[in-house]
């Protein structure tokens, strides 16, 4: 069972990306297209998920009994020149090491630029406290125009959904599904 978490559905939207035409991009929208996305395609080929949102506690709770987990968010930065996706995990997890690094690893193969290869962080939340290997990706940079323009585009974002679920499918392939 995959767990997918959008990031920053409820009260806080995310961060807001905005285009020298001032159109605005909001985090949220884009976290959850990607998310729902991921969820079609694993529908698609037969692999059980679900997808929580709430409070961070309650999406927690409520994904007790799932495998793996993933987190979907866009970044933000001062700097508008970066750009491309990163993805974390918790330090401690084995699997989520290993998640992490296949999913980059597709990532990549779809011709998808990387910020920075892939790390941990022990601070937070939904990797330390959720009971199997979860990941967060940092699918991009609103801060980035470009980066920004191209989050919002159908096209990346489905470019973005397949490579997860060929690394989701990887993953499941190794047998390893511990902490």
């Amino acid at each position: 069972m995959v767990a997918l978490f959008p990031g920053h559905i409820g009260k806080d939207s995310g961060a807001v990306g905005k285009t020298a035409s001032g159109f605005h991009y909001v985090e949220s929208a884009v976290n959850l297209a990607i998310s729902h996305k991921v969820g079609m395609l694993l529908d698609q080929i037969g692999i059980n998920n679900s997808t929580y949102m709430g409070s961070l506690e309650g999406r927690v709770e409520k994904s007790k009994g799932s495998t793996i987990g993933i987190s979907i968010h866009a970044d933000y930065i001062a700097d508008k020149n970066i750009s491309g996706y990163h993805i974390i995990h918790y330090p401690e997890s084995l699997g989520g090491d290993i998640l992490s690094c296949l999913i980059d690893e597709s990532l990549e193969e779809y011709h998808l630029k990387r910020a920075r290869k892939h790390h941990n962080r022990a601070d937070i939340y939904i990797l330390r406290k959720t009971a199997f290997p979860t990941i967060l990706i940092e699918t991009g940079f609103l801060s980035n125009e470009e980066n920004c323009k191209a989050l919002h585009d159908r096209k990346t974002q489905w470019r973005m959904a397949h490579a997860i679920v060929h690394g989701i499918v990887r993953y499941n392939k190794t047998g390893v599904h511990e902490l």
